[in-house]
């Protein structure tokens, strides 16, 4: 139904590093224009951040699938409830994965799995604010969601946290599920060798692109380094 470049379709299987571009804009034209940049400089999937999404709804998802019709879009809706209807809008909207906040009950992550296996879509569960990361990720696999986000957000990194920390803890929920983990929340392009140490296998960069003066030029070096370490 949501069509994936070939590449992306293959992703569990080939175990590809994937970077996604994080939209976290109010302004939709803002958001596509450097979406083009970065679709240029070899970034496949990208993701309408939650931001983005409550400033415009879900004509954030459609103006991105409408723009590039063979990327991987993200809806980060961080759900907490409904997760059966939230995943049917953002999916009829274009989105190939919903995000869903780790915080949301079993039941709603549930509900949303057999939403999104309706729409051909994905499910990965943010650890925003998670406690036992590790206990939840290997309950959130065994429920059999699609994939799992380590996000350090915005507000807390303000306090001096930083995704290393969180990255840290990959290597333990890597020996314990088999499905892809993502890093969010502070990555550039200083402590990005630090963080593929630690070999996730989708890292999701924002503000070090879209806050650059050249998006194209840095989300270029970004392709360059991480196909440097693969």
């Amino acid at each position: 139904m949501n069509n994936f470049r070939e590449s992306a379709l293959k992703f569990t299987k080939e175990k590809n590093l994937r970077i996604v571009l994080a939209l976290d804009f109010k302004n939709l034209e803002e958001a596509l224009k450097i979406a083009n940049e970065c679709y240029k400089a070899g970034i496949e999937w990208i993701e309408a951040g939650t931001p983005l999404i409550k400033s415009v709804g879900m004509k954030a998802v459609k103006e991105i699938k409408k723009n590039f019709p063979n990327a991987c879009v993200i809806a980060d809706l961080k759900t907490l409830d409904a997760g059966a209807l939230e995943v049917e809008i953002a999916s009829e909207a274009g989105a190939n994965i919903i995000t869903i906040s780790g915080l949301a009950s079993s039941q709603t992550i549930i509900e949303a799995l057999d939403s999104a296996k309706k729409y051909n879509s994905k499910i990965m569960i943010d650890l925003m604010y998670v406690k036992n990361i590790l206990k939840k990720s290997i309950e959130y696999s065994k429920i059999g969601v699609d994939f799992l986000c380590l996000h350090t957000g915005l507000d807390i990194q303000k306090t001096g946290a930083s995704i290393i920390n969180k990255a840290s803890l990959l290597k333990k929920i890597k020996a314990s599920v088999k499905i892809p983990i993502a890093i969010a929340g502070g990555i550039n392009l200083e402590n990005l060798d630090n963080l593929l140490i630690f070999k996730p296998d989708i890292i999701i960069i924002g503000r070090a692109i879209t806050n650059s003066n050249n998006p194209y030029k840095v989300a270029l070096e970004f392709v360059k380094r991480i196909k440097i370490n693969l």
